[in-house]
């Protein structure tokens, strides 16, 4: 396990796998790019036990004492070049999750840089988003650039933020010159959680 302020990282089981199922099937909780359709049980179950024996995926649950808040995990780890991209979903609406969803991907990518020597940890998300950009942002992850067009939601185009918190970079290098996002192409924010389909202060 691994404590933090507020919550606790635990590995992630076969409960709490089938809440994120859960999660996942509620429109108005989780709203995102690659889930577009119900997921049934016994998808679920092939998917749970394809990643339990992928070595390029990490999956740990998030608890505040006794209630579970959420998932947070990385996909596509490269030891090679020593890279992983982060994704999590929150079990409850965003205005209720910000603390506890920031610090479990601050958790993760201290344990990312720290555990696995990792040196740079990844995400996408929606350039309309704003509140997904601050809880990256709390969680340590910093602007890296603009993806244009990257996702297609309610039959339009939206543009993506790349951020990224990167191990042998001060965050003080990762801050200069980041670009703004091409309002153009923006569309309003709506509530958009990275799933499972492609799913800080330190002490």
């Amino acid at each position: 396990m691994i404590t933090g302020k507020k919550i606790t990282l635990k590995p992630f089981d076969a409960e709490d796998s089938e809440r994120l199922r859960e999660w996942a099937n509620l429109h108005e909780i989780c709203f995102s790019a690659d889930f577009s359709y119900p997921i049934n049980e016994l998808e679920h179950q092939h998917w749970y036990e394809k990643i339990s024996a992928d070595r390029t995926k990490l999956f740990f649950s998030f608890y505040n004492g006794s209630e579970h808040k959420g998932c947070v995990w990385l996909e596509y780890i490269d030891y090679v070049n020593s890279k992983a991209r982060v994704y999590s979903v929150s079990s409850q609406k965003e205005s209720l999750a910000s603390e506890e969803w920031s610090e479990a991907i601050y958790l993760i990518t201290k344990y990312a840089f720290s555990k696995l020597n990792l040196n740079k940890i990844y995400c996408e998300i929606p350039a309309g988003n704003t509140f997904l950009k601050s809880i990256f942002e709390r969680g340590g992850l910093k602007q890296e650039a603009i993806l244009i067009e990257e996702f297609f939601k309610n039959g339009t185009y939206e543009n993506a933020i790349r951020f990224s918190a990167i191990r042998s970079k001060p965050a003080s290098q990762q801050n200069a010159q980041q670009s703004t996002p091409d309002t153009k192409h923006e569309v309003p924010r709506v509530q958009w959680f990275q799933t499972t389909k492609n799913l800080r202060n330190d002490k």
